[in-house]
């Protein structure tokens, strides 16, 4: 014990806590030595029973029948009981790989069964996760595993995911978008694009305004877990506001994008855009779209013509995919083809055009709806020097692989 006076140092205090957390530590371990068997005692009360060997779990009643009496045995014991006991030994049996992986797979029905689901049930943990007063610190658990899970099976760490998908009832929403987000710091690129998709299967539709601002905070931190983000955004409910700050978000990042995203962000961009929106919406995007930048030059246009894999490397380059991308939109959306012929015709500067533009109207002239008001303003920007032989050159000499492969159309101005 230090001296009347004196400070303890901080070391000293380290130690006590990791002392006291030992402690802790410790006490926990005795419960569940005391009584190691509840979790095992009350699945097997409830109709469930565990595998003594590598074969899966069986139920020798109804899923919904067991999650009703596991809850009525639960409620005999304290919290703290359920937690230090049967939450423990829960934790004891998925320690184990093996018994972890079965009892997140289908539970087979027992012959004796009266079940009216065939022969499969839902995976102990999904059914577990039904079970309201161990939901939330279930989620604590399981989400916890997932940075363990990375070294030993990524493929178990999917199955724990898989788990929260379609839950008839989340108990704390917050809580377990918080833990969600507190993982994703710490886990690799594939868990955190997973994590990422599963959110707007596990939110309530109040959390879309938090989930959307932190998923482009992230947008912006993090440009490799675009396509997730951009996935995970397009399956929300966001109202008009939020769209408008999630397109703004896509659209700021295209600069700085990796090249294999981008294609996925142009097409979350054009999809979103509002009727009242798609001229400011349109001529940001192609402000920030530079398309010369992901097109992949060809000095022999003849080589491209005589080589079927050089077109198919081409047909798969990032220029190629942002371009098929516009074009489907283009085919069905005429919000989105109105906002181009507006931002195009807007354009009152040679340098103002650029390649993306001479692209965009082959395309809109393919569309008969289109084809008068195209060549009307193409035959005015040339006769007044805004389109540039230059332009065409970059466009169909540069590019050959695109314009022979994208476009037949024939315009004579």
């Amino acid at each position: 014990m230090p001296k009347k006076g004196t400070k303890r140092s901080s070391s000293g205090i380290g130690n006590d806590l990791n002392e006291s957390h030992s402690k802790r530590v410790r006490s926990s371990t005795k419960l569940l030595l005391e009584k190691p068997d509840l979790f095992k005692e009350l699945l097997t009360e409830a109709g469930f029973k565990l595998p003594v060997d590598d074969n899966s779990n069986t139920l020798n009643v109804d899923q919904a029948v067991f999650q009703k009496s596991l809850k009525r045995l639960l409620s005999k014991y304290d919290k703290e009981q359920v937690n230090n006991e049967f939450l423990g030994g829960l934790q004891t049996h998925i320690d184990n790989l093996e018994r972890f992986r079965t009892s997140l797979l289908p539970t087979i029905s027992s012959s004796s069964c009266q079940s009216i689901r065939c022969g499969n049930q839902e995976s102990l943990i999904h059914l577990l996760l039904g079970v309201d007063s161990i939901q939330k610190q279930l989620v604590t658990i399981l989400l916890e595993k997932l940075p363990e899970l990375e070294e030993d099976d990524s493929n178990i760490g999917m199955l724990v995911l898989n788990q929260f998908r379609w839950l008839d009832k989340v108990v704390d929403s917050k809580m377990l978008v918080e833990k969600v987000f507190e993982i994703l710091q710490v886990v690799s690129h594939n868990f955190q694009s997973h994590l990422i998709l599963t959110l707007p299967e596990i939110i309530e539709d109040y959390q879309n305004d938090e989930v959307a601002r932190y998923l482009q905070e992230l947008l912006v931190e993090n440009h490799q877990l675009a396509i997730p983000i951009i996935d995970a955004l397009s399956n929300m409910q966001l109202d008009a506001d939020q769209v408008q700050e999630a397109q703004n978000a896509a659209i700021n990042i295209l600069e700085s994008a990796s090249t294999d995203s981008l294609a996925v962000i142009v097409r979350f961009i054009l999809l979103s855009v509002a009727s009242n929106t798609e001229f400011n919406v349109i001529s940001s995007l192609r402000s920030h779209l530079d398309l010369q930048f992901n097109m992949v030059p060809m000095i022999s246009s003849t080589a491209a013509r005589k080589s079927t894999e050089g077109n198919k490397k081409h047909e798969n380059s990032d220029g190629f995919l942002i371009l098929d991308t516009i074009q489907r939109v283009l085919r069905f959306n005429a919000v989105v083809a109105n906002g181009f012929l507006k931002a195009i015709g807007d354009v009152d500067t040679a340098d103002g055009h650029m390649v993306l533009d001479v692209y965009v109207i082959l395309m809109l002239y393919s569309n008969v709806n289109y084809k008068k008001l195209v060549l009307t303003m193409l035959s005015n920007k040339i006769r007044n020097g805004l389109i540039t032989i230059g332009l065409l050159k970059t466009a169909f000499v540069s590019y050959p692989q695109v314009s022979s492969i994208k476009f037949s159309a024939n315009i004579k101005c």
